[in-house]
């Protein structure tokens, strides 16, 4: 959020360098937890949409029929993987569903 807020964090920087603040760091912890909660609450809005969005997807993937047990639990890890931008290695999925290779391939 600092990143992307760079012009409020130079400016008050700027400000508790001036010469009259004395060094006075207040407005600058103050601006510093301005951003921080606007990060906490842009971090929140998009949490609560992609966890709509993941329900939706374990609706849907409740609908398909599949023909071997384990397509499912790995299709909703992949979704999960791609949702919340995480890489998933298949060494993740083996051990997650507690499953051999074997089976995870036919699987997939």
């Amino acid at each position: 959020m600092i990143n992307s807020s760079t012009k409020k964090y130079y400016e008050a920087f700027v400000e508790t360098s001036d010469p009259n603040n004395c060094g006075e760091g207040t407005m600058f912890v103050f601006q510093m937890l301005k951003i921080v909660h606007q990060g906490q609450k842009k971090l929140i809005e998009d949490l609560t949409k992609k966890i709509e969005l993941l329900n939706k997807i374990e609706i849907t993937l409740n609908k398909i029929i599949y023909k071997e047990e384990l397509e499912k639990p790995i299709l909703y890890m992949l979704c999960q993987s791609w949702l919340f931008e995480t890489t998933l290695l298949n060494s993740e999925i083996l051990e997650e569903l507690k499953i051999k290779r074997f089976k995870a391939n036919i699987a997939i």
